[in-house]
C-alpha cells in the first residue's frame, strides 16, 4: 500500500495538493474480504436480490483473482480475453473489496451488524437525492457509535502490468468531486487498487486534516521490488503489495501514460478531462445531498437488513447449524476458467452473530482447515483459507478445496 494525503484551499474548499505521506508498506488482505464486500452490492433501483445470482457473481470474481499465500494476483491473460463489461465488473468489484480490506487491516476494525453499507444500496427515497454524475462515495463505515467514515473505491488493471509511478489527474478529479459530499456528511478516504500478475497495489488517499483515523503508517515495510521474470517463470512475490521498481511518488502527471489508457471504472464526469482540470467547470464545487449523516446511516442500515433477508430467503430451505445459528448457503467452484482448485462459500445466517461468536467461528475454521491441509505437499503456497463476515453474510474462500467442506463448518 502507498499512502497519499490531500490538502484543500479556498471557501468553498477546493482541492489543492496531493502528495505522498508514507513509504510503501504491506497489508494482510485475504481474497474472502475482497469477495464479501460485493455480496450486498445492488443497483440504485429497488431490484430484487437473489442468492443464486450473487453466488455466481462471486464465483466469477474468484475466477480472475488468485489468493496465493496471502498474495492476491490477477489472471491477466484470462482477463484480457474477456469482454469489456466483464473486465469492468472484475476491476470495480476488486476495488470495492480492497477498500474494505484496507479498512480492516489498517484500523484493526471488524465489521459488525450495521457497520458498513453500500451507498448504492440506500433506499430509493434517499438515493435519488444524490447527483447522477458520481458525487457520492461507495461505502459508509461506522467506526464507532456516531463516528462515520465514507470510502470511495476504484479498481484498475493497467496494461503495463504495474501501478502508476505518480499521482494522476484522474485521482485529483475524483477526490475533488467528493469534497462537497464529505463536508456535508463525514470524513472521506479514497483507494485505487491496481491488479497485476505479480500482486495488488493499493493507493490510499486521505485528507491532511480531519477525524479519519488514517494517519499511519500502517502494516510493515515493503520488501525490495520483486525481480523481473520471464513468461515461463512467473511466480507471485511473497507479499500482498508489490512496489514497482523506480517508483517516483513525488510528481503529478498531467495525462495518462499511453499504456494506461485501458479504463476499467465508470462514473467520472466526462467534462472533467485532463485538459479541463483547471477550468471553472472542473473547479466548481459539486452539489451534495444535505441529509444528516445519522439519518443517512439509519436508512442504510434498514435497507441492508432488507437485502440480507432477501438473500437468506432466496438461498433455499436447507440450512445447517453453525456457531449455534442457522446458516443457509452453498459452496461454489471459483475457477470457472480452467482445472485449478478453489471454492467459495456464500453463507447467510438467520440472524447476526456477535463479535465473540464470529471470533470463535473463525478460529475454529482455521484450525479445522489447517488440520486438513497437513496433507498438502510442502511448497504448496495456496492452502490458506480466508474468511470474512459482514452482518449476516459469511464468506469463506478455500483456494485448494475440491469439494464442499461442510464438515469444517457444522457444530
Amino acid at each position: 500500500m502507498r499512502q497519499f494525503e490531500w490538502t484543500v484551499t479556498g471557501d468553498p474548499e477546493q482541492l489543492d495538493a496531493v502528495i505522498p505521506r508514507h513509504l510503501p508498506t504491506q497489508l494482510p488482505v485475504g481474497l474472502a474480504q475482497v469477495i464479501s464486500a460485493n455480496a450486498l452490492a445492488v443497483p440504485l433501483a429497488n431490484h430484487t436480490l437473489r442468492y443464486a445470482t450473487r453466488l455466481h457473481e462471486l464465483r466469477l470474481l474468484g475466477s480472475y483473482l488468485v489468493d496465493s499465500g496471502g498474495q492476491i494476483v490477477l489472471r491477466r491473460a484470462e482477463l484480457s480475453c474477456s469482454a469489456l463489461h466483464i473486465r469492468r465488473f472484475i476491476s470495480e468489484s476488486a476495488g470495492l473489496g480492497m477498500l474494505t480490506g484496507v479498512m480492516q487491516a489498517c484500523l484493526g476494525w471488524r465489521t459488525t451488524p450495521g457497520s458498513v453499507h453500500h451507498v448504492d444500496a440506500l433506499p430509493t427515497r434517499l438515493a435519488h437525492r444524490f447527483p447522477a454524475q458520481g458525487e457520492r462515495p461507495d461505502l459508509l463505515f461506522e467506526l464507532a457509535p456516531e463516528t462515520l467514515l465514507a470510502g470511495e473505491a476504484r479498481g484498475r488493471s493497467p496494461l503495463s502490468g504495474r501501478p502508476p509511478a505518480s499521482v494522476w489527474v484522474e485521482h485529483r478529479q475524483r477526490i475533488a468531486s467528493l469534497l462537497a459530499w464529505s463536508r456535508a456528511h463525514a470524513p472521506l478516504v479514497v483507494t485505487w487498487a491496481y491488479l497485476t500478475e505479480t500482486g495488488t497495489t493499493v493507493d490510499l488517499f486521505t485528507p491532511r486534516y480531519g477525524n479519519h483515523r488514517f494517519n499511519g503508517p500502517f502494516g510493515y515495510p515493503a520488501p525490495p521490488p520483486a525481480p523481473t521474470h520471464t513468461d515461463d517463470d512467473l511466480r507471485p512475490a511473497r507479499h500482498v503489495v508489490v512496489t514497482p521498481p523506480e517508483v517516483d511518488l513525488a510528481g503529478i502527471d498531467t495525462s495518462l501514460p499511453p499504456d494506461e489508457q485501458l479504463t476499467l471504472d465508470v462514473g467520472l464526469d466526462p467534462s472533467l478531462s485532463p485538459t479541463n482540470v483547471s477550468s471553472p467547470k472542473a473547479q466548481r464545487a459539486p452539489q451534495a445531498d444535505q441529509t444528516p449523516p445519522g439519518t443517512l446511516f439509519a436508512s442504510a442500515l434498514a435497507r441492508r437488513r432488507t437485502l440480507e433477508t432477501a438473500l437468506y430467503d432466496s438461498a433455499g430451505p436447507e440450512s445447517i447449524t453453525v456457531a449455534g445459528h442457522q446458516m443457509r448457503g452453498q459452496w461454489g467452484r471459483t475457477d470457472l476458467l480452467g482445472d485449478e482448485h478453489g471454492q467459495v462459500l456464500l453463507g447467510v445466517f438467520d440472524e447476526p452473530l456477535s463479535s465473540e461468536e464470529t471470533t470463535r467461528l473463525v478460529q475454529r475454521l482455521r484450525q479445522r482447515f489447517a488440520e486438513r491441509d497437513d496433507d498438502v505437499p510442502s511448497g504448496n503456497e495456496t492452502s490458506q483459507v480466508s474468511t470474512a463476515m459482514q452482518g449476516r453474510v459469511f464468506v469463506v474462500h478455500d483456494p485448494t478445496g475440491t469439494r464442499p467442506a461442510w464438515e469444517h463448518l457444522e457444530d
